[in-house]
């Protein structure tokens, strides 16, 4: 039993001494580990201080071409805390001020590097590179980041309808679309983002999605509700008739959204007797937006509809002027849902008056 107790310690020691070894090294590990990152955080504070002031001359009215000489003559170890700097107030410049930073990233050849990195082995870096040249709106980027749309990462392929968005290009769009119907792999909210950044020029785009994939065809109602233009009037009228409830309602909201015309106001009015309730909940909605008060006769009788129905055509009512208010006058002392909803319209109306 003695021996067995020797030979035992005789082999605890040791590994006592590998296990003591191995966590001291872990833990000299972990301190320079934990000393790099307060080095790099300290460099990194040190480099903004030191380099804002110039960042800041470059965001004044006439932006000052000293401060760029300042900046070119950095070194090259600094370029990526200045690029940080310049990239921050792009979101939020206008004019003058955007185009000063744009040369100053040019001047500095920031522009080049974010481009080689666009082809980086780590994906951080293709998603940071993609998002800074779209901020710029670098064309010579343009086909390499549409290329990223089909990144095997999810951050990198965001980051690349971002920077289309950004780039507010046409030859974009047809490649954006056709991410509405990839909600799996693209993030639908994004890529409505990015296209509507295009603005007008985004409605044609839309109407080709529409006609080449129907099954788009719902988000594209909504998108042209987010880019009002005449031109998208006759598809949404057209998807007036669908069989699809949900492409109906999509499509009145959007007009409602335009603006009603005669035309639109007639298709409006018709939509309030559709057999879906939400048809005839965003045509109240749209009545109401359109402020046109001879609306008023039609959206009086649906207080007595389904409550979301009642709802947006109490709401009209309060919207639609002094007929309105007389519709509503005339329900508020019913004991009735719509009673309750026209004593709360009025109530609402006078306590903002």
């Amino acid at each position: 039993m003695i021996q067995l107790a020797q030979q035992f310690r005789a082999l605890l020691y040791p590994f006592l001494e590998v296990a003591s070894g191995t966590l001291g090294a872990l833990l000299l590990v972990l301190l320079l580990n934990r000393l790099a990152i307060a080095w790099r955080v300290g460099r990194h504070a040190r480099l903004s201080a030191k380099y804002r002031a110039f960042v800041d001359r470059l965001l004044l009215p006439q932006p000052d071409p000293a401060a760029l000489d300042a900046l070119a003559r950095a070194p090259d170890g600094d370029r990526d805390v200045i690029a940080t700097l310049l990239l921050a107030p792009l979101v939020v410049t206008i004019g003058e001020t955007k185009r000063a930073i744009r040369e100053a990233c040019v001047r500095l050849e920031l522009d080049r590097q974010w481009r080689g990195a666009l082809a980086s082995r780590r994906w951080w870096q293709r998603a940071q590179a993609a998002r800074a040249l779209g901020a710029i709106q670098d064309r010579a980027a343009f086909a390499p980041i549409r290329g990223l749309l089909d990144d095997e990462h999810g951050e990198v392929r965001a980051a690349a309808v971002d920077a289309l968005g950004s780039f507010q290009d046409p030859r974009a769009l047809p490649s954006l679309t056709a991410l509405l119907s990839l909600p799996w792999r693209h993030q639908r909210a994004r890529v409505v983002d990015a296209i509507r950044r295009h603005g007008d020029a985004a409605i044609d785009a839309l109407i080709d999605r529409a006609k080449v994939a129907p099954e788009d065809r719902l988000i594209v109602a909504e998108l042209l509700g987010l880019i009002p233009a005449p031109r998208a009037i006759d598809p949404l009228v057209e998807w007036l008739s669908d069989d699809d409830a949900s492409l109906r309602a999509a499509a009145v909201q959007s007009l409602g959204a335009i603006g009603l015309d005669d035309r639109t106001y007639y298709c409006t009015l018709r939509a309030l007797g559709d057999g879906s309730s939400d048809v005839r909940a965003a045509a109240a909605r749209a009545l109401g937006r359109s402020r046109r008060a001879d609306g008023s006769p039609y959206l009086e009788p649906l207080l007595d509809d389904q409550w979301q129905v009642a709802a947006q055509a109490a709401s009209a009512l309060r919207q639609l002027g002094s007929p309105g208010q007389l519709a509503l006058r005339r329900r508020a002392a019913e004991e009735s849902q719509a009673g309750d909803l026209a004593r709360q319209m009025l109530w609402e109306r006078q306590a903002a008056l």
